[in-house]
């Protein structure tokens, strides 16, 4: 983009208002304003932002620059993306960009279809939530304890119990093309990318439609809830990957929850979008939900650009359990710090909220216990470490765990705490995992914790034995 263009935006953009978007602002002078610095943890604010002259500077960390300084730093972008984001946020329009091909062009356009096709669609829902035929869906709503400011807040929807009428609706408005590479529809007929090419039909219906939004609060996706489940209708429906949209690389809240994971500097990890909403509109804003994937390495990667301290709290049963310890693994190769929240009662995050309250829930949080910690009971749970044999499973079940962490000191830690949770000494242990490592092997031997000697028996047995036996 042209650097006059650049220019223009910076103008014409208030930056007192971008900067609120992301940073809690009050007025400390005729053209300053005052904040807590979003670069460093402090309690007093030190952080200044000068309206006329459009910039920002901290007195406690001396970060300082322009409003697109400003977006570059806090979304971790580099300056084209952070003067299309300026821009769009002022409501400056974009200058037509030059493609290098023919197929750039048109690919860059049908993108901003497809997002034009997804906003119509949320209004769609919205609208039908509010018809007749929508009861039922108003009322498993109600029951959940969804709010009419909730609705709100995430666009909840709904898609009524038909196959044609969105369809009808939208080709007023969008050619065949952008239908049927939405994701939105569904055919008979598919070509080899899995597109429709016969008659095309809603792919929601009778559901509860939750919007997936990108990074900037654009929607991509949908996941949607069916009213009516059985053996034939699955519970949960979430949109196909598409131009806009691939599964794995979206966590769900994060266009609302980005400013308070980087003012709280942490991340609070959960499974499905209920929880999220709950959590979230109960006050506790640093939340994302995987939106009922597994988590990936994509999202990893993600969340590393606005925090590296991670909260997780998954469901409690065994499919939780599962994902809890693969994104723990995941995000302690990635040098995180994980802690995990277990919940009273087995309950999910949604439910615990709802029946127990927001401050039982926060005081959940607080008692969050290190990855190490929740791993090693796990363990102790799953092998109760009463004979030999048990605690070498124990051990074999926590060393891809103990390997995954970057730091030797936390390494050892992790070993010192697992020797002594599950009765081992530790130095043996030690020595087991070396040797494991040094062999290239992934578990230890099966005699690597030794049984006790006749010896050791004979001792035991005079210690416990009573008197004048």
């Amino acid at each position: 983009m042209a650097d006059d263009f650049a220019q223009l935006v910076k103008q014409q953009a208030d930056i007192v208002k971008i900067v609120e978007e992301y940073v809690r602002l009050r007025k400390s002078g005729a053209q300053n304003y005052s904040g807590l610095c979003p670069f460093h943890k402090e309690k007093s604010p030190s952080f200044s932002v000068n309206a006329v002259h459009g910039y920002f500077y901290c007195f406690g960390c001396h970060e300082k620059g322009d409003v697109f300084t400003f977006v570059m730093k806090l979304e971790n972008v580099g300056f084209p993306e952070a003067l299309r984001i300026v821009a769009q946020k002022a409501g400056i329009p974009l200058p037509k960009r030059d493609f290098s091909s023919p197929e750039e062009a048109r690919e860059a356009g049908l993108r901003r279809q497809l997002l034009d096709v997804h906003e119509a669609a949320t209004q769609y829902f919205q609208a039908a939530l509010n018809s007749p035929m929508a009861a039922r869906a108003r009322e498993y709503m109600s029951g959940r304890g969804i709010t009419p400011e909730t609705v709100q807040r995430f666009r909840i929807g709904f898609a009524p119990d038909d196959f044609n009428h969105m369809r009808d609706e939208l080709r007023k408005h969008f050619s065949e093309e952008v239908l049927r590479a939405s994701g939105l529809f569904t055919s008979k007929e598919q070509d080899q990318q899995g597109l429709p090419t016969g008659n095309l039909y809603a792919r929601f219906r009778n559901r509860v439609t939750f919007p997936i939004c990108n990074e900037q609060g654009k929607v991509i996706a949908f996941t949607a809830r069916a009213l009516l489940p059985d053996e034939k209708t699955p519970k949960y429906l979430n949109s196909p990957e598409t131009p806009l949209y691939t599964k794995g690389q979206v966590l769900f809240n994060l266009d609302k929850a980005k400013a308070a994971i980087r003012a709280q500097d942490y991340a609070l990890l959960v499974e499905g979008q209920m929880d999220c909403i709950s959590v979230f509109m109960a006050g506790i804003q640093p939340v994302l939900a995987t939106s009922g994937t597994a988590f990936t390495e994509a999202q990893v990667r993600l969340l590393s650009r606005f925090t590296k301290r991670v909260v997780v709290n998954f469901d409690p049963d065994t499919a939780g359990a599962a994902a809890a310890e693969k994104s723990i693994a995941l995000l302690t190769e990635e040098d995180f710090e994980v802690k995990v929240v277990t919940l009273e009662g087995g309950l999910d995050p949604d439910r615990f909220v709802r029946e127990q309250g927001i401050q039982a829930y926060g005081a959940a949080l607080r008692g969050a216990r290190r990855h190490s910690d929740y791993l090693i009971e796990r363990a102790r749970t799953q092998f109760p470490p009463r004979t030999p044999e048990a605690k070498v499973k124990a051990v074999n079940y926590l060393m891809p765990h103990i390997r995954r962490v970057p730091s030797a000191i936390q390494r050892d830690a992790f070993i010192t705490d697992a020797a002594q949770k599950l009765g081992i000494d530790s130095s043996i242990l030690r020595q087991e995992m070396k040797q494991a490592a040094a062999n290239r092997l992934g578990s230890v031997r099966q005699n690597a914790v030794a049984p006790v000697s006749e010896t050791e028996r004979l001792l035991l047995r005079a210690l416990v034995q009573p008197e004048g036996s």
